[in-house]
């Protein structure tokens, strides 16, 4: 079983790190805790507020892009020497069940955005599945419109993370 330990010796300074994780988990996992983590200096997170229920709900979002992406590549991932390897190019997770997977993420990410009771949260997590959808299906192919998809999903992170604390990120934490 994989380790994760998350340490936070105050409510500014974040350490995570793991160890024998699986290929691709590693980023899943710091994304959520830096999306939840980043934008709550005052300690929102750690007093058991609404940003610790948002870290679910935007790793299911992640999860259901991922599944849905790797099962439009598959073909091109199945030729690829090492994406080949993944569990639906591989075959050990069939595509069939990748598409179940990820109607089931999505879900319980807008479900446990719904729980939060923030409609930010909900309007934040809809709008990365959609744009994260597109960009799985046509928009990855489109130079700059998808860096800018990219980006735009790591914002969009991190605003729901304001939205569950009710911390607003500063303007220079947005333009970073």
């Amino acid at each position: 079983m994989p380790a994760l330990n998350y340490v936070s010796n105050d409510s500014q300074n974040v350490s995570v790190t793991y160890t024998d994780m699986p290929p691709g988990t590693d980023a899943v996992f710091v994304n959520q805790v830096s999306g939840a983590k980043t934008p709550s200096p005052s300690g929102a997170l750690s007093k058991g507020g609404s940003g610790s229920a948002q870290i679910p709900t935007f790793a299911c979002a992640s999860a259901a892009v991922y599944f849905i992406n790797d099962v439009v590549d598959v073909e091109r991932d199945r030729r690829h020497p090492v994406k080949r390897n993944r569990p639906i190019a591989s075959g050990a997770l069939p595509e069939r069940h990748a598409v179940v997977l990820a109607v089931l993420a999505t879900a319980v990410a807008v479900g446990a955005g719904l729980v939060i009771r923030e409609p930010l949260v909900v309007l934040t997590v809809v709008a990365y599945l959609c744009e994260s959808f597109l960009y799985s299906f046509r928009l990855k192919h489109v130079p700059f419109v998808e860096m800018v998809l990219v980006a735009s999903g790591f914002l969009l992170r991190v605003l729901g993370g304001a939205a569950a604390t009710h911390v607003p990120p500063s303007g220079w934490f947005l333009v970073v």
